[in-house]
């Protein structure tokens, strides 16, 4: 393999010196950049080299690669990007320090990659090297520029003074912010009266901070932008997400300025915001559902070690635009690349034996429990089905999914000494989502069941039993286990075992569990399984409130993993409980 490798640029007439290769602070992306079917990295670095122009003024240029598998640069790499000043701070402003970010603006499949050198314009490049856009510095919109009151959010338009705008050191991002399938650029800048920090005057200087927007594919700036932000967007950068309840995204953004912003294609930000954190915000906001409420989230970490949370009236269930730093949980710095699989269902339940059996769930969807999956992948054994083994598994068809949240049910012929179904959805890309495995119930043989029925919190049981199966064959230890009783009024005492908290015996014919408090598994002190040539079960619990236990008919399930073991019978009176048989 062609990896670590030094990245610089030897051909360059400063070639290589005592510097190069230089830091790279920067995160790639990855993407298949030339649409051969392979994906590249797209890197850039602090390199930074003298090209003043016209000499001898100020200036400068850095550089960003594209870089294949096999470790060699591509055709028209790097790119040269320039700069009136490309080397003002070592390390965070010195040459091309932002993470390059990719988009198919063509259509083609040939991909589109945007960068900045520090001070000087932000750029489109197309895949081999070649320029697709300067993006325009000239203001869409001017105004009052910042208030220069650091208690006071700004968010307002630029004075006319700042432009034409510098990219610096924030990151970018791509998003549909118009709703209209026409990508935009989004990064942060700042104004033009930076440019007097080259000179070296050492004179206070006036500058606005800003975030900007421009048509990706004309360069143009969007009408309504740059807004201003209160400070420096030092290594942060927008995401994009739908917030308020509308049609339309907003650019969350946030900067060393204590407040987070969110814009939409028209400069307004929804009732409530910005959001006012008090800290300096030095990472991206990140955007998700994190409750299961059906609308997203927006997080926001702080410089001082803060996580702010705030809900919002966005629905889950949305066009994704660019959710994170670097778009995605692969972190491919890629519009459009897929990277959510389905949700794990959760309702999986078996019915039937013999011939046929019928699974019943409800839908998931293509990301998340958003959308229609492609396809289900159903796989069937007599043993317990793991993540493990899911692919050894024998696998059965069936047809594929309806959308999220719909009822499905699926009659299939097992194969033959199946007990252990497991099910998943699979998206267009190939996006698995976890397993979900249910059990044909077994019978187990219950020998003895004692309840002392002494009061809340001081009553207690005893259970012994035996298994037919073998440790191996459940699964054990590396299974939870729990027990649960029920009778005609429903489900009156239910404890699970952590797996974790079952360990097997030095010789490996045992497992137990053993806990004095009951603290762990909802009373439960002691379970054992295993032993001699059967496998014998005994669980005893205590400070319990069997208070629903009635004398007559009754079931007790014992379910190692997903695998459910009932047995039946009466309880009788017996003193200040119920015992069986």
């Amino acid at each position: 393999a062609p990896f670590p490798m030094l990245v610089f640029d030897p051909s360059s007439a400063s070639g290589v010196d005592a510097f190069a290769p230089r830091a790279i602070i920067a995160s790639a992306a990855i993407a298949d950049v030339d649409n051969d079917g392979a994906n590249e990295i797209v890197i850039s670095t602090d390199e930074t080299y003298a090209s003043p122009s016209p000499a001898p003024g100020v200036g400068g240029s850095g550089r960003a690669y594209v870089i294949k598998a096999n470790g060699t640069i591509a055709s028209g790499w790097p790119v040269k990007p320039t700069s009136i000043n490309p080397n003002a701070v070592p390390l965070v402003a010195q040459g091309v320090v932002t993470s390059p970010v990719v988009a198919d603006l063509s259509g083609n499949g040939t991909k589109q990659i945007a960068l900045g050198v520090f001070l000087g314009d932000a750029t489109i490049y197309n895949a081999d090297g070649t320029t697709m856009q300067t993006l325009q510095g000239t203001f869409g919109a001017t105004g009052a520029g910042s208030d220069m009151d650091e208690t006071t959010p700004e968010g307002g338009q630029p004075r006319s003074s700042d432009s034409p705008s510098h990219f610096y050191v924030a990151q970018g991002a791509f998003a549909d912010i118009h709703g209209l399938g026409q990508l935009d650029y989004l990064a942060g800048e700042v104004g033009n009266g930076i440019v007097a920090s080259a000179a070296g005057s050492g004179t206070p200087i006036l500058f606005d901070h800003l975030l900007s927007a421009w048509n990706a594919t004309t360069g143009a700036v969007e009408p309504a932008f740059p807004r201003v932000i209160e400070d420096w967007q030092f290594f942060n950068g927008p995401a994009v997400a739908e917030i308020s309840g509308d049609t339309l995204p907003e650019i969350i953004d946030s900067s060393g300025g204590y407040f987070v912003h969110a814009f939409n294609a028209a400069g307004l930000e929804p009732a409530g915001w910005p959001k006012l954190t008090g800290h300096w915000q030095t990472a991206s906001p990140s955007i998700g559902d994190l409750d299961d409420s059906g609308h997203v989230d927006v997080v926001q970490p702080t410089r001082l070690g803060t996580l702010f949370v705030w809900q919002t009236a966005g629905a889950t269930c949305q066009a994704d635009q660019w959710r994170k730093f670097r778009h995605d949980e692969w972190n491919t710095g890629t519009y459009g690349a897929d990277t959510r699989r389905p949700a794990r269902i959760v309702d999986l339940a078996l019915s039937g034996s013999g011939g046929s059996v019928t699974l019943d769930w409800t839908a998931v969807g293509d990301d998340g429990r958003c959308g229609t999956a492609t396809t289900y992948e159903l796989r069937a054994s007599s043993n317990p089905i793991t993540t493990a083994n899911f692919s050894s598994a024998t696998p059965i068809t069936i047809d594929p999914p309806a959308a999220a949240g719909t009822p499905e049910s699926r009659t299939v012929t097992p194969p033959s000494g199946a007990l252990f179904y497991a099910l998943r959805a699979i998206d267009e890309v190939g996006n698995a989502g976890p397993i979900a495995v249910v059990a044909q119930a077994r019978p187990f043989t219950l020998r003895r069941l004692r309840l002392v029925v002494a009061g809340p919190g001081r009553d207690r049981l005893v259970l012994r039993g035996a298994m037919a199966q073998t440790l191996a064959q459940l699964g054990l230890p590396g299974q939870s286990v729990a027990i649960a009783l029920s009778d005609a009024g429903g489900e009156y005492f239910r404890a699970t075992i952590p797996a974790a908290q079952i360990l097997a015996s030095p010789r490996g014919t045992l497992v137990r569990f053993r806990d004095r408090t009951g603290t762990i598994a909802n009373g439960i002190t002691s379970f054992t399984m295993g032993g001699g040539g059967s496998n014998r079960v005994t669980i005893r619990a205590q400070r319990l409130n069997l208070a629903g236990a009635s004398a007559g008919a009754f079931t007790a399930t014992l379910e190692v993993g997903a695998a459910p073991f009932i047995a039946s019978g009466v309880l009788r009176a017996a003193g200040t409980g119920f015992r069986f048989p």
